[in-house]
């Protein structure tokens, strides 16, 4: 019981840092892109 309610907070922070991480990735794909065209 301690250990999952350990883990349920700390899911949304690593959900949301993918997301971020994910965001990031895109932008700088995205300004490649732009510099090669």
């Amino acid at each position: 019981m301690k250990v999952r309610s350990t883990e349920i907070p700390n899911f949304p922070l690593m959900t949301g840092e993918l997301t971020g991480l994910l965001l990031l990735i895109k932008l700088f794909y995205s300004f490649i892109y732009i510099y090669i065209v």
